[in-house]
């Protein structure tokens, strides 16, 4: 079964300090992590969550399409092991449409991949 052992919500603020929220998901030991949220929001916790440790062999974070419908930045893109977002079809489709390339780092059958 599922078990949620942690859940908070985070400010729409690019420069909040997650170090809290991330320490408080080390401490659970969970090993996925479901980060909803505007892009800038998001990049800037996997930013700290990166200083931090968080990310690891063990641990899956699941981002939506706002963060994943394009490579994440050069600063933690390499660190971002177990990441995985979603994106819609039907976005996916589009981009094949406008004649975007599907090559390493971008989009595949609708996620990304790290």
């Amino acid at each position: 079964g599922i078990i949620v052992r942690y859940s908070t919500s985070l400010p729409d603020n690019k420069n909040y300090d997650a170090t809290v929220p991330l320490k408080r998901i080390l401490d659970t030991g969970s090993r996925i992590v479901l980060l909803m949220g505007l892009r800038a929001v998001a990049e800037n916790v996997l930013r700290q969550a990166t200083k931090m440790g968080v990310f690891g062999t063990s641990t899956v974070w699941i981002v939506p399409d706002g963060f994943a419908d394009r490579p994440p930045p050069d600063d933690i893109r390499a660190s971002l092991r177990g990441l995985l977002g979603v994106v819609p079809a039907v976005q996916n489709i589009k981009q094949q449409q406008q004649g975007q390339g599907q090559g390493q780092g971008e989009q595949q059958g609708g996620s990304y991949y790290t």
